[in-house]
C-alpha cells in the first residue's frame, strides 16, 4: 500500500486571523464573517497539468501536487510508471478544461513534469512520451524541499507530493504530504491512491484552504481508512519540526 506522511510543524488552530462568531456582531463584520465562511467552503477543483520546473508553481494557484520521481525510466520500470501515468490521466480533467468560472485560488492542481509540456505528444496524453520527457529536475526539487521539512523520502518513489497553500514549499515549519508510492505497481492501486487523493480534496475544502492542521490529518485517516481498512492507521503519521513522529490516534 501507498505510505502516506505528514511531515513538519503540526500549526495550532487559533492562528491570526481566524475568524469566530460572537452574539451582537455589527451586521458589517457578520457579512465578512460569512463571506470568509463562503469562501473557505466553496468547492476546490482538482485537475492536472504538464509544467516544465520554471513554472511550477503557477502563480496564485491555491494548493498543488507534484507526481515525483527519483530517476528516469529504465528498462526495469517503464511499464510500471506507464501505469502510474494513465491513472494519472484518468483521475483529473485537464486544468484548461476546468470553466471560467472556477477561479485558480479554487483549484488544487496535480502536476507531471515535462521537459516539453507543450510538445503534441504531451497533448495527446501519449504516456510512452510523458515519462520520458519527464522533467527530473523539477522532481528531484521537490523531493529535495520535502525532505528538508523532515518528510521521508527513502523510498524508490514515486512519490506524490503536496503543499498548501503553495508557499509554503520547502519551508520547514510547515506541513508536506508526501504519498510514497515505491510498493505500488498495477494499475488498479495507482487508480486507488488518485481516488483517494481526490476524495480528500473535494470532501475538505476549507483544510486545504486554511493549511494543513492536525484535524487535516484525521480527515486524510479517515478517508483512507474507507479505502485501504485497517492498513491505513498504520500507513500515516506526522512529524514535528524536530522530526519526532505520531502515530495515528
Amino acid at each position: 500500500m501507498a505510505r502516506l506522511s505528514m511531515a513538519g510543524a503540526v500549526p495550532g488552530h487559533n492562528r491570526p486571523g481566524a475568524s469566530t462568531s460572537v452574539g451582537g456582531t455589527p451586521s458589517g463584520a457578520h457579512g465578512a464573517a460569512h463571506a470568509h465562511h463562503h469562501e473557505a467552503n466553496a468547492r476546490i477543483a482538482t485537475a492536472r497539468a504538464y509544467l516544465s520546473g520554471v513554472d511550477i508553481p503557477p502563480a496564485d494557484i491555491g494548493g498543488y501536487g507534484i507526481v515525483a520521481f527519483k530517476n528516469l525510466p529504465t528498462a526495469l520500470d517503464k511499464d510500471r510508471l506507464i501505469k502510474l501515468c494513465q491513472a494519472f490521466i484518468a483521475a483529473f480533467p485537464r486544468q484548461k478544461d476546468l470553466p471560467p468560472t472556477v477561479d485558480i485560488s479554487d483549484q488544487m492542481l496535480t502536476i507531471w513534469p515535462l521537459v516539453h509540456p507543450h510538445a503534441r505528444e504531451a497533448e495527446a496524453d501519449s504516456c510512452p512520451f510523458l515519462t520520458t520527457d519527464y522533467d527530473l529536475y523539477a522532481g528531484q526539487s521537490a523531493i529535495a524541499d520535502a525532505r528538508r521539512q523532515k518528510a521521508n523520502m527513502d523510498g524508490a518513489g514515486p512519490f506524490l507530493i503536496a503543499w498548501s497553500p503553495s508557499s509554503t514549499r520547502g519551508v520547514p515549519d510547515k506541513i508536506v504530504l508526501v504519498y510514497d508510492l515505491s510498493k505500488y505497481d498495477s494499475l488498479a492501486s495507482f487508480e486507488m491512491v488518485f481516488g483517494a487523493w481526490t476524495k480528500t480534496i473535494t470532501t475538505n475544502p476549507q483544510l486545504w484552504r486554511n493549511g494543513w492542521t492536525m484535524a487535516m490529518r484525521l480527515a486524510i485517516a479517515r478517508d483512507f481508512f474507507d479505502r485501504f481498512a485497517d492498513q491505513a492507521l498504520e500507513a500515516i503519521h506526522i512529524r514535528d519540526k524536530n522530526g519526532k513522529v505520531g502515530g495515528a490516534e
